[in-house]
């Protein structure tokens, strides 16, 4: 990692998640209600095909289909190149995230390994649940490169939008809007 870098990743490790201070902090250093009137952006990145967007989803109170639709598209599910509505709390979960770590001076876009994915394309996958969030375009895989799997995780639970999985052997967070749960692999 570079020396840019790594104050700011400092700093995000030893601040509110590493503390007790991340149960009454604000999502960014603003009033939630003001953040959540904002236009809400999402920076992300497609490893696997090479793709990335910054879009704005959420404006004027609605959704902005220009960005929604290449919010949508980026997460498709690659193999059955399926493209699905994404459930908008989940992009807010991931916006949330990125605003905090944002907050920190840490701008890097959100890796997204998994986002819907088909029936079809679910039932091939070794250890998939076969009622997945990811079915039901409800769930992402995720990855903010240079931040631990710990800590995204403990971050993303923050929020109670719905299940977390820590999948430290494959340096990622599964992140969901389903029920609330979390599980270690």
């Amino acid at each position: 990692m570079s020396d840019v870098i790594d104050p700011y990743r400092r700093r995000i490790l030893t601040g509110a998640v590493a503390g007790a201070a991340l149960a009454v902090a604000p999502i960014a250093p603003v009033c939630a209600s003001d953040f959540w009137a904002q236009p809400r952006r999402l920076r992300l990145v497609r490893p696997r095909t090479g793709e990335s967007i910054d879009a704005v989803y959420w404006k004027d109170g609605q959704l902005n289909v220009e960005g929604y639709v290449k919010v949508c598209a980026l997460m498709r599910d690659v193999s059955a190149n399926k493209i699905v509505q994404m459930n908008p709390r989940l992009l807010d979960l991931l916006c949330a995230i990125q605003a905090w770590v944002g907050a920190y001076g840490y701008n890097r876009p959100i890796q997204v390994n998994s986002g819907y994915r088909a029936p079809e394309t679910n039932s091939k996958l070794e250890g998939a649940a076969r009622n997945s969030m990811h079915i039901h375009a409800r769930a992402a895989d995720i990855v903010i490169p240079g931040l631990p799997v710990s800590y995204i995780g403990q971050l993303a639970q923050h929020y109670s939008a719905g299940g977390v999985g820590f999948y430290y052997g494959s340096g990622f967070v599964h992140v969901d809007t389903g029920r609330i749960r979390t599980w270690k692999k």
